[in-house]
């Protein structure tokens, strides 16, 4: 093979790249024949024919039967009905029995007495997937595996495994039409096995009734194609021109479509097929007429896949196709969630978001610890994240600097507030003082710091018999169910019989057992959120009092921000 086949532009590709579209992929059986010792159609009936107990002979009588009743038909489901019928008419009648299927494990011989033996039969028959040898197919497999986190989903007709198990490991597989709308389905990072799997053969489509029963449901498996495959180009692999699923999936297709919409995605249905021995590829577009409407498909053959592959690689895409689907399920999360407490970043009401530009509007995805230093500190950092954070020694919002911690505390929802906010944490923290803080802030710092300064004298007097730690659980027994008992913990680390680490694991683990109690109905009570405000609450007094006292003119070259040294 030479070099060239690599470096040829394949303009219809060209146009793709040029868009930015990157195409899913239609996968036929061709394709899993390509890489596994898998057999066509007509070889699979050939062989259950022979497991049930007909000849070649019978089962050619049987196919000439049907082809001379249905003239122009497709033969093969109504061949499948007639071979499902007759193994069940030998099963009734003792001629198949479990000696039959000794190569059949014990749980496919279990599902062989629950379902449809014919389709169990079948499953059994194309669960091998061994790779088939050669460094050709080694080396093409190589680049589709690479492909497996650009294409951003996968269309299969196949029952057999291949794709999910040797390619698209990572994707989500869906089989019947319910998975697509009861699975939080995302169209991203997912295989669509439309004609079902092998690991529930019930849901293989195979038979003459069950095209009947896939036609009823074709309008919830077209809907999902049709999304699919107006927002990206399709890439049909593994298929005949003359193949029944590729036409009667773009017949599907175009029946929801004015041709108008047609006309549209001209040059985004591209069917890829291998001649042997090309040095170049060679393409063209093929128009042809379904129900009155013209639909062009470009037909390109290529020397081999691994120049499609190749091609496709060049593709860039900003995440990978599990990412896109777990970023989808997120914003589905925060959307449909009806939990008050899960709206922490507010950027776009709905009053005006219909009115926002597209180039001031953002999404932001990442953990909570990165997204901190950019949003949480200015918008949707609440009293109670702040609270946990400190409490429980986390990396919040407000662990990035001063300036995230000012402009928080500076928001009238903050300042303005009565509630207790552990404000005295990040004062000490980043050095900063009363003088340091505007109005607002400086106003909410000083009352609250008079109030649990009243809260302290009232404990004083409430603790004087305690004189020691050891005191302490033995007293908080004795108290009554309305006794402080947050803010009691507290004043002994304010009074020096704890430590500020003692303090917050005691009060932690109090907290934790509320949690574990009440589940859901647990809140942070009045008395946990002034505890927590007062662990910080005597260094800061500490810092204060040791900050010199500047004169007029010291005042105005004084730095506007100083630090507590």
């Amino acid at each position: 093979m030479t070099e060239e086949m690599y470096t040829q532009s394949i303009h219809p590709l060209d146009r793709l790249l040029r868009e930015k579209r990157m195409p899913i992929l239609f996968v036929g059986s061709g394709l899993s024949r390509r890489y596994c010792s898998l057999d066509t159609w007509d070889e699979l009936l050939a062989k259950v024919s022979a497991r049930i107990g007909l000849s070649k002979f019978q089962l050619n009588g049987i196919r000439n039967q049907l082809i001379s009743e249905n003239p122009g038909l497709e033969i093969n489901p109504m061949l499948a009905s007639k071979l499902s019928s007759i193994m069940m008419s030998k099963i009734s009648n003792g001629d198949l029995t479990r000696g039959d299927f000794v190569d059949m494990s014990e749980d496919e011989w279990a599902m062989m007495e629950t379902m449809d033996p014919f389709k169990v039969l079948v499953c059994h028959m194309v669960s091998d997937i061994t790779i088939l040898g050669g460094q050709d197919v080694v080396t093409e497999l190589e680049s589709l595996k690479r492909l497996s986190r650009k294409i951003p989903a996968v269309i299969t007709t196949n029952y057999d495994e291949f794709l999910e198990r040797a390619v698209f490991d990572e994707f989500k597989t869906l089989v019947y039409p319910d998975d697509y709308y009861f699975n939080q389905s995302s169209g991203y990072g997912e295989i669509l096995k439309i004609h079902g799997t092998v690991s529930r053969p019930e849901s293989i489509v195979i038979t003459e009734e069950d095209y009947r029963r896939l036609k009823l449901e074709s309008k919830v498996v077209t809907a999902r194609l049709t999304s699919l495959m107006c927002q990206n180009p399709v890439i049909f692999l593994g298929y005949s021109i003359s193949d029944k699923e590729i036409h009667d999936t773009i017949l599907d297709l175009i029946s929801s479509l004015k041709q108008t919409d047609l006309e549209k995605i001209r040059g985004h249905l591209l069917r890829v097929s291998v001649r042997p021995g090309m040095n170049k590829s060679e393409w063209g577009p093929k128009t042809e007429t379904f129900s009155g409407k013209k639909v062009e498909i470009t037909q390109i053959e290529m020397p081999n896949l691994n120049v499609l592959y190749r091609y496709l690689d060049k593709f860039t895409p900003v995440a990978t196709p599990m990412e896109i689907r777990r970023y989808q399920e997120m914003i589905r999360e925060i959307v449909l969630s009806a939990d008050p407490n899960c709206r922490k970043v507010e950027l776009i009401d709905v009053e005006n978001i219909d009115r926002t530009k597209p180039g001031d509007l953002a999404v932001i995805f990442g953990k909570s610890s990165s997204i901190g230093s950019m949003m949480k500190g200015i918008t949707g950092y609440e009293v109670k994240d702040a609270l946990l954070d400190v409490l429980l020694k986390r990396a919040g919002g407000l662990d990035v600097s001063s300036t995230h911690f000012t402009y928080w505390l500076s928001q009238n929802r903050i300042c303005k507030g009565k509630g207790s906010a552990p404000v005295f944490f990040y004062l000490v923290k980043y050095g900063i003082g009363p003088d340091d803080l505007g109005p607002g802030p400086a106003g909410y710092v000083k009352n609250l710091h008079d109030k649990l300064s009243q809260k302290i004298q009232i404990l004083n007097e409430r603790c004087s018999a305690v004189e020691s730690k050891d005191d302490i659980p033995g007293f908080l027994d004795c108290q009554i169910k309305s006794f402080p008992r947050f803010e009691a913990i507290a004043f002994f680390h304010y009074s020096g019989l704890l430590s500020r680490e003692e303090c917050r694991c005691i009060l932690e683990r109090l907290y934790n057992a509320d949690i574990d109690k009440y589940k859901d109905e647990a809140r942070m009570t009045s008395g946990l959120r002034a505890a927590i405000s007062m662990l910080d609450l005597r260094e800061y007094e500490e810092k204060i009092a040791q900050r010199p006292v500047l004169s007029p003119t010291e005042c105005e070259v004084a730095d506007s921000v100083p630090t507590i040294k």
